[in-house]
């Protein structure tokens, strides 16, 4: 696609640039017929990547996990066409989204691929910001002993539902459990809140099965913050006020969560602490 052809955006496919429209993946292959990928979603500020380095050690751990054979060094190449791609899109305060499939065939299917990775690299507009978020309890638990525990793979669907099913109760978000009846975090996004009398800011342990959210790692970076296991109760007597993490909202303070009382707006020399 010509960069002057704004009908349909461009996206960054395994070293060149190309209309959306016009992508392919193997049908035959793991990513198709099982979701194995792993992928990640960058604030993009300014046309620039947010905590760029934080993203691609994630990946490239991610993707080690999964046994996806890209290295680093390739990993960090992406960010020059990241850019470029930003701004064929003309993304200036946006976000992107890197992924990596598993295009390699299975032998119980059989077939070949030429490729065993494939590299796709997107972008597009952040959402704006909304009022205070309300959350309740998710009823799917989150199997902490699972090989994609604390893995951001394409296999997303089960966080995907759990938030679907909080939003047709009339919320935005859902914090959520593991098997154990230990908070893990919400759907999609990590959990923090500072305990009563403001004392101590807390955030769920990565035991618990939680994903190692980029902005989650930020946010610990620059404040004092303790990893704890905490059932849904602990969490109820100890929250004052409750605020969620994601790449591309940042902090977003919570309002309320269904059968908790008394919730604290969020002060703003935590709210404020990421730039966007």
């Amino acid at each position: 696609m010509s960069p002057s052809d704004k009908n349909e955006e461009s996206v960054f496919l395994d070293g060149d640039f190309a209309s959306a429209g016009s992508v392919r993946a193997a049908a035959v292959s793991r990513a198709v017929l099982y979701g194995k990928g792993v992928f990640t979603t960058i604030a993009l500020y300014g046309g620039e990547p947010f905590e760029w380095l934080r993203h691609v050690e994630r990946l490239a751990k991610n993707s080690l996990a999964l046994g996806l054979e890209l290295g680093p060094s390739a990993i960090e190449d992406l960010r020059n066409a990241l850019t470029e791609l930003a701004a064929r899109n003309g993304t200036g305060d946006g976000k992107a989204r890197i992924t990596i499939f598993d295009l390699s065939a299975p032998k119980l299917w059989g077939g070949a691929s030429d490729r065993h990775c494939s590299v796709l690299v997107q972008t597009s507009e952040r959402p704006s910001a909304t009022d205070p978020m309300a959350l309740t309890v998710s009823p799917y638990l989150l199997n902490s002993s699972s090989p994609l525990a604390g893995l951001k793979t394409c296999n997303y669907l089960e966080p995907l539902l759990a938030k679907e099913e909080a939003a047709r109760r009339g919320f935005d978000e859902a914090i959520r459990v593991n098997e154990k009846g230990i908070v893990t975090g919400c759907c999609l996004a990590n959990l923090f809140w500072i305990s009563r009398g403001g004392e101590v800011l807390r955030t769920p342990s990565l035991s618990t099965g939680c994903l190692p959210g980029t902005t989650r790692g930020y946010v610990a970076d620059r404040l004092r913050v303790e990893e704890v296991e905490f059932g849904l109760e602990e969490l109820r007597t100890d929250a004052e006020a409750i605020f969620v993490t994601s790449a591309v909202r940042g902090i977003s303070p919570v309002g309320a969560v269904e059968g908790f009382e008394g919730l604290s707006s969020v002060p703003e020399e935590v709210s404020s602490i990421v730039p966007y």
